[in-house]
């Protein structure tokens, strides 16, 4: 045990300190001169393959540095396990050619590969520098998660196969500073609808507190520098995520790249408290929900304190509340989403892409699952959701209490039933400064762009939305400063439509076809200071419609015909409109009512 030795003289400063995050992607074993280990299918069978294999993993334990890394080569075979294999410290295991197996039915719960010690007491990032190279790892259907990485540094696997598990992870990490996972495919995780054991994801990217990871020591430690790329995902609840955070302490630094995810039960990403985050060139198909990103939650989020409380190690990180980043800089960008079934496991509505902060008025409940949350506005800043091609049953691209974010460039074809409660894209609940631009929206069961409750768009320009089940574009109990260059064609009711108190600055530069009401309808308060050089054409009622105490200040330069009603109708009394320049030809009832 010389190793452990040398590391902990240095204590839990070095751990936290001298390894930076620049580090994350320090050199694996293969980069440098590596001594070698082979354990050979001799050795296997003369004695028994977790003996064997372990035996030459602690030889790595007792040799290994930092200049002198061990790998550990398995000759290609399927074994079986009696026990867990344990990795330590500058170790890279080899199983090319290998299957590491289970017995199947196992009444107890033995991961495959567990980095650290049965019943770890480290600190920090302590193990570090340790990859695993190739292989099949198959619990055969046990409930038990595979792999478990958590207090390291710069663990890396290529090339692997980790399949079968029944109510666990496939693969489980808390407190890890620089995972990457390239090439790898996981499969087969069978979770029950009832009894639900909140093994969710394939990896999961979890918190060392006793509720949720056994075997190592609990700490308040952040998990950051997580690249995941060019990896397989079937047939499993969850693709990549986390349900569990510590208050103040996020996830940061969080690449999901060019992964396939196929067959997701719930969601393929869901992530929760992240922050520095890239979600890019994913394809997601056959699951109720694509990508969804939590800021803290209710429910999952523990007090650092609680992490101390039980492993002695004290956390920086306060306990009250603390206003998130403006800037959380997360970025979902260039997927291709196909959305189809709903969530077995709870009353998540079907989606492509949500963002979802939470704002509490006060604290939250303590349960078993959960720490009490202090009072606080915990909203999602700085986010981009660009050039993602969707085609979603439910809604399209939703913003929960998300500010200062931008949806642009996106394809969205809605395939659900019109006039069900489903949008393409929607800003709700206090999602405020935000803008969305140049979308295509294609068959919204509902409305195109729906803002709500309190939350505002400084720009809706650019975007074409073609056959909305209601309104193309629906302001309500909301703002917008410019909603301008849109293209509307076809909406089942209102080309856009603005009511219950809502106020825009200008609507301006769209161009609106075939609503089967009004081109532009204003309701219930709502106020509008400048409606201009907008082109409607063929409404089944008045081309501008202004009702029920609403006020549109100025109408300006738009051209209206081949309306059904009147091109520009004010049955509001508060309205003292100014009119001018605007052409209206081959509307049924005149150019004008007021």
């Amino acid at each position: 045990m010389l190793q452990k030795t040398k590391l902990n003289v240095l204590g839990k400063i070095t751990a936290v300190t001298i390894f930076s995050a620049a580090a994350v992607f320090l050199l694996n074993t293969t980069d440098a001169k590596a001594e070698t280990i082979n354990v050979s299918s001799d050795k296997i069978a003369n004695t028994e393959a977790s003996y064997a294999i372990q035996d030459a993993l602690n030889q790595a334990e007792e040799k290994a540095t930092d200049s002198n890394p061990y790998r550990v080569v398995v000759a290609p075979g399927t074994y079986k396990l009696t026990s867990a294999l344990r990795i330590y410290s500058n170790t890279d295991l080899v199983l090319d050619g290998v299957t590491l197996t289970q017995d199947a039915g196992s009444t107890y719960t033995r991961n495959i590969l567990k980095v650290g010690d049965q019943n770890d007491t480290h600190s920090g990032y302590y193990y570090k520098n340790i990859s695993i190279e190739g292989g099949t790892l198959d619990e055969q259907g046990n409930s038990a998660t595979a792999i478990k990485a958590v207090h390291t540094q710069n663990f890396s696997m290529k090339n692997v196969t980790v399949q079968n598990t029944h109510n666990a992870h496939l693969m489980e990490t808390a407190g890890v500073d620089g995972l990457t996972i390239e090439n790898c495919t996981f499969k087969n995780q069978l979770l029950d609808t009832k009894d639900v054991t909140y093994a969710y994801e394939c990896i999961q990217l979890d918190i060392p507190v006793s509720k949720h990871i056994e075997g190592y020591l609990s700490e308040a430690l952040q998990s950051k520098n997580v690249k995941i790329n060019n990896c397989t995902f079937d047939n499993a609840p969850r693709g990549v995520g986390s349900h569990t955070t510590f208050l103040n302490v996020p996830f940061d630094n969080i690449q999901i790249t060019n992964c396939k995810f196929s067959n997701m039960k719930s969601c393929a990403i869901q992530g929760m408290n992240w922050i520095n985050c890239t979600i890019s060139g994913n394809t997601i198909t056959n699951s109720p929900r694509g990508i969804a990103i939590y800021s803290v939650r209710d429910f999952g989020t523990f007090l650092p304190s609680t992490a101390t409380a039980e492993g002695g190690v004290t956390s920086s990180a306060p306990d009250t509340y603390v206003a998130p980043a403006k800037n959380q800089n997360i970025n979902i960008s260039k997927n291709t989403i196909s959305c189809s079934g709903t969530d077995p496991y709870a009353s998540y509505e079907p989606l492509a892409i949500l963002l979802e902060g939470m704002n509490l008025t006060s604290a939250s409940k303590k349960t078993s699952q959960s720490d009490s949350v202090p009072a606080g506005d915990y909203f999602i800043s700085g986010a981009k959701v660009t050039d993602n091609t969707i085609t979603t049953h439910g809604h399209g691209i939703r913003f929960v209490d998300t500010k200062n974010s931008s949806i642009a460039s996106n394809k969205i074809t809605c395939t659900g039933k019109k006039g069900s409660s489903f949008y393409g894209i929607q800003l709700r609940e206090g999602s405020t400064s935000n803008s969305i631009t140049k979308n295509t929206i294609t068959n919204a069961s509902t409305n195109g762009i729906y803002l709500n409750t309190k939350s505002s768009a400084s720009s809706i320009s650019g975007n074409t939305i073609k056959s909305a089940g209601k309104y193309g574009i629906d302001i309500e109990q909301a703002s917008a400063t410019t909603i301008s260059s849109n293209k509307i064609s076809s909406p089942a009711v209102n080309g856009i439509y603005i009511f219950s108190g809502s106020k825009v600055k200008t609507i301006k530069s769209n161009t609106i076809t075939s609503a089967r009401k009004y081109g532009i309808g204003l309701d219930d308060r709502t106020v509008v200071d400048l409606i201009q050089s907008n082109k409607i054409t063929k409404p089944a009622n008045n081309g501008i419609n202004v009702y029920n105490k609403s006020t549109a200040k100025k109408i300006v330069s738009n051209k209206i015909s081949s309306g059904k009603g009147y091109g520009i109708a004010i049955y509001s009394n508060s309205s003292k409109t100014k009119l001018k320049s605007n052409s209206i030809k081959s509307c049924k009832r005149g150019s004008t009512n007021m």
